[in-house]
């Protein structure tokens, strides 16, 4: 009996040694902040690149330490202990860190994104952030199981798994994360306060942030964009309140500006409706002459300014032509289409895929290499009711020419029956989809 005893007690413990060689083995972890989470699956070691990524970081190690502080609010507690993993979707990851379990919690606090160039979505086991949009970062965050590249510039990455990602795989919708434990190897990361690091890199932020609003604001204001200037100023307001006064005064300018242009607008449609289009081109013309001294005027009323005329022969019905332009209003200037801002000339066929009667006449004027200036009255461009939002009524548009090519159109048969050629159901050129 004492011989059976002692050969079971062998086996169980041979048994016993077999099941403890089939657990991973936790890696030996070099220097650097790791996010051990211990879940209802197992362990996941995440390595944290408070280098990189040190506002977001610092704000989860805050977090999980509970030992962190934002401005005002003092987080004294553990935040992710006990939290579940809230929204699994295979194939993609697994998203925690909300104590409301249902993707609308979150801390008292939100912080802005933080990109690195090295940080990317790269693979299965990148941590990052989960947001609800720009600058909504709190305490969600997600580890991915593939490569999400599409996620880049939107979401803060800022860590990746060490260990455990096939329990990263196997994390199920509402499985636990029973305990978040930071680790601290090296001197660096031992003496690396989270409540410091994240005010400091929040500053750096939020300087950058601000550079490039201003700089914004200063572009739309010279191209006359002031809805623009006015949500650059409320977002300014945001990044930095000590300036509150004076982007409100900004806000009130601007809108004065706004307020008066319309005003502009209105008593000048007032005018311009009263008079016929003879008229209106003799107008137009004495006022492109002040700036303009050797433009010329067509009998349609369109002027023109030829500063390179181009090859000889000019485009006819059917030819191909390739072209480049920038579209602006004459009153004010704005911008409104260019091919250029697109890098793509315009493809067409002239005087079959049919454009606004000015622009078309226009193009008429020079050959291949031709370069010029054309300046359309409303009334042979979109008239006096505009199109839409994109051209406002009564609008004389100012277009600047580039002619890339003009190939004839071929020769072919024409039947007078089909209708070819003599489709002019278009209406003009659709800039809001470059279909001119």
């Amino acid at each position: 009996m004492l011989t059976i005893a002692l050969v079971s007690t062998s086996v169980f413990a041979a048994e016993a040694g077999k099941d403890k060689k089939k657990k991973p083995k936790k890696p030996k972890l070099e220097k650097g902040i790791y996010a051990q989470f211990t879940t209802s699956k197992g362990l996941i070691i995440v390595k944290l690149e408070y280098e990189k990524a040190p506002m977001t970081v610092a704000n989860f190690v805050g977090l999980a330490e509970g030992d962190f502080k934002v401005d005002t609010i003092e987080y004294d507690e553990k935040f992710y202990d006990g939290l579940k993993f809230h929204r699994v979707i295979a194939d993609f990851m697994i998203q925690g860190g909300d104590p409301l379990g249902n993707g609308t919690g979150g801390p008292d606090h939100r912080f802005e994104d933080e990109f690195h160039p090295d940080l990317k979505h790269s693979g299965p086991g990148i941590l990052s952030m989960a947001n609800s949009g720009p600058s909504t970062n709190g305490s969600q965050f997600f580890i991915t199981h593939k490569a999400t590249p599409w996620l880049d510039g939107k979401h803060s990455v800022f860590g990746h798994v060490v260990f455990g990602q096939d329990v990263v795989n196997a994390i199920e919708q509402d499985d636990v994360m029973e305990k978040v434990k930071i680790i601290r190897k090296g001197r660096d990361a031992r003496k690396w306060d989270a409540t410091e690091e994240f005010a400091k890199a929040r500053e750096e932020i939020k300087a950058q942030q601000l550079k490039d609003v201003e700089a914004f604001m200063k572009n739309m204001e010279e191209a006359g964009e002031y809805p623009s200037v006015i949500q650059a100023c409320a977002e300014i307001k945001r990044l930095d309140p000590s300036r509150k006064e004076e982007m409100d005064a900004k806000i009130a300018e601007v809108t004065a500006v706004m307020e008066a242009e319309k005003a502009a607008l209105e008593a000048r449609i007032e005018k311009i409706s009263k008079m016929k289009p003879p008229a209106y081109n003799d107008l137009m013309y004495q006022e492109i002459l002040e700036e303009y001294p050797n433009a010329k005027q067509s009998p349609s009323g369109l002027v023109y300014i030829i500063d390179n005329p181009g090859e000889d022969t000019k485009p006819g019905k059917g030819s191909k032509m390739s072209v480049h332009y920038r579209g602006t209003f004459r009153l004010t200037g704005k911008q409104f289409d260019a091919s250029y801002d697109r890098g793509q000339p315009m493809n067409f066929q002239y005087l079959v895929n049919r454009m606004v009667p000015g622009f078309e006449e226009g193009l008429g004027l020079m050959g291949k290499g031709g370069k010029g200036k054309i300046f359309i009255p409303y009334h042979i461009a979109y008239g006096p009711k505009g199109r839409g939002a994109a051209i406002p009524p009564y609008s004389d548009l100012v277009f600047d020419l580039e002619i890339l090519d003009v190939q004839a159109a071929p020769v072919q048969k024409h039947d007078h029956n089909d209708g070819d050629g003599h489709n002019h159901s278009h209406d003009g050129h659709d800039h809001d989809g470059h279909n001119h």
